[in-house]
């Protein structure tokens, strides 16, 4: 979550600062109303909405293919629950909890308008894909190892033993299967942006550093990992910047995680995906972009995969 509060100096790290671009090595320019920094599920999610709502985007991916990870998603109050008996949750109570368990950190609006929309996104999210299979609770498995499948899960106000349990749960989780990284699913949504003739992606291709003109972003700057030369893609609407986390930035984690740093054989860094040279994708570029751009980091703490 990036802040316009840029006095904030002390949230600035002394290596945030990106050198400039020599704008001699610019080998092309694109022009659209969206570009979307980072293909993995927000990014993907962000670029098929922008083209499926006539708007011109241009996919910028660092890896040679679009990231995917998990199998797992929250959503709640969905068609295919409702269809399986699953009853709706207050949507409410639930934000009302996980407000407690973040201590009322969390702004209230972006977590009830996540939980308010997220079921209806999710089901748009995984029909992408054209013949998925949905499982209810007892449901058995399909014996063909390609089909695809969601598996909705009941667990929620009957797992909760009032005056005995502190965290209350809700029914809502959604895991795909049998793959493990949903992968094909991911794939079939950026499929149905390409569909639309609005979208365009490029890969081995990471975003750089914003262009800002008076306060506002114009633009973005994006180096071609092929060749080393650079791609300035200038926007009309904005940027959307979906770049992921910084497990793989040193620096970072040691300025906004150092318990991390201190003790990372007791963590698990998991995240899988590389780019052609081999090296680590989740490295903060777009916390690095935007605050270049003139923003801060969210004081912390910072949730860290």
């Amino acid at each position: 979550q990036a802040s316009s509060n840029s006095g904030d100096d002390a949230s600035k790290p002394e290596d945030a600062t990106l050198p400039p671009v020599d704008e001699s090595a610019i080998a092309e320019v694109q022009e659209c109303d969206v570009c979307v920094l980072g293909l993995g599920v927000a990014g993907v999610a962000a670029m098929r909405a922008a083209a499926e709502g006539g708007l011109s985007v241009i996919g910028v991916e660092k890896c040679s293919k679009p990231s995917a990870r998990s199998t797992m998603f929250a959503a709640f109050n969905t068609e295919r629950a409702r269809a399986m008996g699953i009853a709706d949750i207050d949507t409410a109570d639930l934000v009302n909890e996980l407000q407690i368990q973040m201590s009322h950190r969390a702004d209230y609006r972006v977590i009830k308008r996540w939980v308010d929309h997220c079921g209806e996104a999710f089901e748009w999210y995984a029909n992408a894909h054209e013949g998925i299979l949905w499982l209810g609770p007892g449901d058995e498995y399909p014996a063909g190892e390609n089909q695809l499948y969601v598996e909705v899960s009941s667990m929620g106000e009957g797992d909760y033993r009032y005056g005995r349990d502190h965290e209350k749960t809700f029914a809502g989780c959604m895991s795909f299967g049998p793959v493990l990284d949903h992968g094909p699913i991911l794939q079939d949504n950026v499929d149905k942006a390409l569909a639309t003739g609005n979208a365009t992606v490029r890969f081995d291709c990471a975003g750089y550093r914003l262009d800002v003109t008076e306060g506002t972003v114009t633009g973005v700057v994006c180096r071609n990992l092929e060749d080393g030369t650079y791609t300035r893609i200038k926007v009309a609407k904005g940027v959307v910047i979906a770049t992921g986390g910084y497990s793989h930035n040193e620096d970072m984690l040691e300025r906004h995680t150092p318990w991390i740093v201190a003790n990372q054989d007791k963590y698990l860094f998991s995240y899988a995906h590389v780019d052609k040279d081999g090296a680590f994708a989740d490295t903060g570029d777009g916390q690095l972009m935007g605050v270049e751009a003139g923003r801060h980091l969210d004081v912390g703490p910072h949730a860290v995969m």
